[in-house]
């Protein structure tokens, strides 16, 4: 009887752990424009996360030491309020990995702190997509599965909005910023899910006018409250890899527009004769139309990635992506 109750629960034990998934690591990075020990410390970290692109990274701009720094300013109170969660508010620079706080230290994270952190499983698998909403929203969807263990009151999800890449030459010399937090849009404890369990979260919001839209994503992690271990946790693809319009792609219409990106002309390569050339944005909105077949002044387009549409003589559509800088 003994034998078959331990070959029952060494049964159950393999079904938990092959249920399991394997968790990201996300790095939580906090600087500041106006750090110059940050600009001297920064590098190292991006080349060692350059080396690990399954890593997820996230700059948070806390207004202490330097309350000016113009990405703590955009948003201070959340910026603020993640650095004060885990005790090193006015410490830049600093780095937590996976929940876990790394000493005040040079470098700020080294190859075998962030590997320690790798290949552990997790009870949660996370979904995170975006999609276009109505009146120029977008959409953010969070799906939680709990795959095994045991369920928590203590377990909570964190989802906020980042941009991908901001040029900016910051006083501390630094010119361009990776994955900067930009807006929180969920803190809260999970409910508790059993084993097989899923739960799904809606988000929208509006593109601030100091965001370059295409360049936003949405991350989402789960994290213990009691001891600030990250679960799981997840990004979601740019704004730019989603389109709110579907076209014909011709493969070859991307070499008939140049240059791509562009500042101010667009130009066809002439050779072939499209009645009509209409620029969408990516909520599938029109926003610039012209019948030349040669130039096309965008000069008054925001900064952004765009649908161009080629309309030719027997009403087909061709579109492409382009982008102005």
């Amino acid at each position: 009887m003994k034998h078959r109750i331990f070959t029952l629960l060494i049964v159950l034990l393999a079904f938990s752990v092959q249920s399991q998934t394997t968790r990201k690591v996300i790095v939580e990075h906090f600087t500041n424009t106006r750090c110059s020990i940050c600009s001297i410390k920064n590098p190292s970290l991006f080349a060692l996360l350059n080396n690990h692109p399954e890593v997820i990274h996230l700059s948070i701009h806390p207004s202490s030491p330097y309350s000016n720094c113009l990405f703590s300013q955009h948003n201070p109170s959340e910026n603020d309020a993640r650095t004060q969660y885990y005790g090193i508010y006015g410490s830049t620079p600093r780095v937590v990995v996976a929940g876990t706080v790394i000493p005040n230290q040079s470098p700020m994270l080294t190859e075998e702190q962030l590997v320690a952190q790798q290949d552990a499983m997790s009870d949660y698998s996370i979904q995170v997509n975006q999609f276009y909403g109505s009146n120029e929203t977008i959409d953010v969807k969070v799906k939680i599965e709990r795959l095994s263990g045991v369920p928590s009151n203590d377990d909570m999800i964190y989802v906020v909005l980042a941009e991908k890449e901001v040029a900016y030459y910051a006083p501390n010399g630094e010119d361009l910023h990776h994955n900067v937090f930009r807006k929180e849009l969920e803190s809260m404890n999970l409910p508790i899910l059993e084993i097989g369990e899923d739960i799904e979260y809606t988000y929208n919001y509006t593109a601030h006018s100091e965001w370059v839209l295409d360049e936003i994503f949405a991350l989402a992690m789960i994290q213990n409250s009691s001891n600030k271990k990250v679960l799981q946790a997840e990004e979601s693809e740019l704004v730019s890899g989603i389109t709110g319009i579907e076209f014909t792609q011709a493969k070859e219409i991307v070499n008939l527009v140049y240059p791509n990106p562009f500042t101010r002309e667009i130009n066809i390569l002439s050779g072939q004769s499209y009645q009509n050339i209409i620029i969408y944005n990516l909520f599938g909105q029109k926003v610039l139309e012209s019948s030349s077949a040669s130039t096309i002044d965008a000069s008054e387009l925001r900064k952004g990635v765009y649908l161009l549409e080629l309309i030719d003589e027997n009403g087909q559509s061709f579109a492409t992506k382009i982008h102005k800088q």
